[in-house]
């Protein structure tokens, strides 16, 4: 009698265990719940004030962003000096970029006067805090910065 009860003993013991181990497991296997992030996108739209003829002014570029499935597309409200306008025509490696958490973009910006002066600015995504991170000087036409990269 005294083996058969030391043996129920031991059968609880270990079903108590199982189960112990069993409810740790699904704990540790759960998933946290999926977060709903935004992806953003960039994009730009060139900004042509007239085209006659042959005659095209050119008056740089505006800058938008939206939801990765194209909801929620609006422009970056950016407000340059009054001589300088947005270079985004990436054949010629002017690019604007998003930072890697997507609340600013970085781009190149020209002088609008007849000159090559390219600088880089960033700013929020808002339009404000518009910063000029990479100033440009008026030399020859490939001694200016271009933007490459944002980690």
């Amino acid at each position: 009698m005294k083996k058969l009860l030391m043996g129920a003993v031991v059968l609880f013991l270990f079903a108590v265990s199982i189960s112990i181990i069993e409810i740790s497991c699904q704990k540790s296997d759960a998933q946290p719940a999926p977060t709903t992030s935004t992806r953003t996108v960039l994009f730009a739209k060139p900004a042509i004030k007239s085209i006659i003829g042959t005659d095209t002014t050119y008056l740089g570029a505006n800058l938008f962003v939206c939801n990765i499935d194209g909801s929620n597309a609006r422009q970056i409200p950016i407000s340059l000096p009054s001589s300088r306008y947005i270079l985004a025509a990436n054949y010629l490696g002017y690019t604007a970029c998003l930072t890697p958490n997507a609340d600013s973009v970085v781009f190149n910006a020209s002088s609008s006067n007849g000159g090559n002066a390219v600088s880089i600015y960033t700013c929020a995504l808002d339009g404000t805090g518009l910063r000029e991170i990479v100033v440009g000087v008026n030399t020859g036409l490939h001694d200016f910065p271009y933007l490459c990269d944002v980690k």
